[in-house]
């Protein structure tokens, strides 16, 4: 930006230089004005846009943090076995394990059980990239959220009402 500044002041100055020596000395200091404006005019449009590219990431962060952080289902969960995953049609790595059930959780009321395995939620697979905190972020306690699951190689869609995380 500097260096801009200065081609900017050389272009003024030859340009006062042309129009002659009497001309020349209120020509350079309209130049050096024009360049001190447009110095600050770029300076300030560099700090909005970091301010605005800030302020909307931590609004973001904010979001996503309260949105995952205050509902839950209440399981403990592990990844899922390659071939358990297989013998329900998911690629491996895909599935979630229940491992625990908290009592009296959405999960536990909603008849989820240790040895399920969840499959999808909402409609999506669920897995490495995209497990259930990601499945309830933007949501809500009350709302309801659809849980697929194996069990005994049978598959179930599941209704869990989210509760509010303590």
């Amino acid at each position: 930006m500097l260096i801009g500044i200065i081609v900017f002041m050389i272009v003024i100055l030859f340009v006062c230089a042309v129009w002659g020596r009497e001309a020349a000395q209120g020509c350079f200091w309209t130049g050096v004005t024009l360049a001190a404006v447009f110095f600050l005019l770029v300076l300030g449009g560099f700090f909005w846009l970091v301010g605005t590219a800030s302020r909307e990431a931590n609004e973001h962060e904010q979001q996503v943090a309260a949105s995952t952080s205050r509902t839950r289902i209440g399981i403990g969960e592990l990844a899922l076995a390659p071939s358990t995953a297989s013998m329900y049609g998911l690629p491996s790595g895909a599935g979630i394990y229940v491992q625990s059930v908290e009592p009296g959780s959405p999960a536990a009321v909603a008849g989820i059980q240790v040895g399920d395995c969840v499959l999808a939620a909402n409609g999506t697979i669920v897995g490495p990239a995209f497990d259930l905190n990601a499945a309830k972020a933007g949501m809500s306690p009350g709302m309801v959220i659809t849980i697929r699951i194996g069990r005994g190689g049978q598959v179930y869609d599941v209704p869990i009402t989210l509760a509010s995380a303590p």
